[in-house]
């Protein structure tokens, strides 16, 4: 049965140290402060407090005491002479007080309003154990029966605990900030937009057929004249394109035949022969016999056309 106590209170412990670890920062090794009291109980019932200490915490420790407390032990002496010797060699935490004031002052300073440092406090003293319940995150531990105990957190350490998970879920400043006018478009909902009536498409629909201006008698009549009239008129204009191209041919021929006997009458001037180039040997090989080429102005004969008698 006491065993089952020793793990339940273990486990309670390590709980509790969670809460201080995750919201307050505390890190290994703990720093514990120890008054005279605390110390003079742990001795008088065989505690070794460097060993129960890491197992209730759950980790190293460090243990520390004031001057003040030390010169408290020593005015006491007599059966607490042991425990001031235990207590001087013990970390001294440096304090202002000259001449020294009473260990629970001490400590107060100490502790002041928010535990800065992340101390934890051994004492046995319940009156300052109570003053200190009123500052969040302060772990109080006491010896009850030979038994070490850690208190639960008190209510101001539960209560700073839920305002640092609020500000956890609260945007930061490097965080997109929501300004007013987003607030109120976030909470109010978003109005409805009316449904206009839209047109129809375009592609869809018949086009209309242009109106036609109603029918009169005999209109149907006249029509038919016209188109008559437009044949005759066409067909004359046929007859008169034709004749006029007849008498323009008329006057091209006889301008043409004019013009020809003018050429006859004036003699038209020759144009000089162009000299064929012989090659060498063409005129070598093949040409005309001398005897074949007559003089101009000779008959058939040879003779020339002088008077046209032989002269014997």
């Amino acid at each position: 049965m006491a065993g089952q106590m020793g793990i339940r209170r273990l486990k309670s412990a390590k709980r509790h140290m969670g809460i201080y670890q995750h919201s307050f920062g505390f890190r290994e090794p703990f720093q514990v402060l120890v008054d005279g009291n605390f110390l003079h109980v742990a001795r008088e019932s065989k505690k070794n407090l460097e060993e129960a200490l890491p197992k209730i915490l759950t980790g190293q420790v460090k243990l520390m005491t004031t001057y003040c407390c030390y010169a408290e032990l020593r005015k006491l002496a007599g059966e607490f002479r042991p425990t001031a010797a235990a207590a001087k060699k013990l970390e001294k935490r440096r304090c202002t007080h000259q001449p020294a004031v009473s260990a629970a002052e001490c400590l107060r300073e100490i502790f002041g309003a928010e535990n800065k440092f992340n101390y934890i406090l051994a004492t046995q003293d319940a009156a300052l154990r109570s003053a200190l319940r009123a500052i969040p995150g302060v772990p109080l531990l006491y010896i009850n029966k030979s038994v070490l105990i850690l208190e639960p957190p008190s209510i101001a350490t539960l209560e700073h605990v839920k305002q640092i998970e609020i500000i956890k879920t609260m945007p930061k400043k490097n965080e997109v900030k929501v300004t007013r006018d987003e607030e109120i478009q976030i909470l109010e909902p978003a109005a409805k937009k009316r449904k206009r009536t839209k047109e129809p498409n375009p592609l869809s629909v018949k086009r209309k057929k242009p109106k036609t201006a109603p029918s009169q008698p005999g209109a149907a009549k006249q029509k038919k004249a016209e188109a008559e009239a437009g044949v005759e008129d066409y067909s004359n204009e046929e007859d008169e394109s034709a004749g006029a191209t007849g008498h323009a041919a008329d006057a091209a021929a006889a301008n043409a035949a004019a013009t020809g006997s003018e050429s006859d009458a004036v003699p038209q001037p020759r144009k000089p022969k162009r000299k064929r180039k012989r090659s060498k040997k063409a005129s070598g090989s093949s040409g005309p016999s001398s005897s074949s080429v007559q003089p101009a102005g000779t008959g058939a004969d040879g003779n020339s056309d002088g008077d046209g008698s032989d002269s014997d």
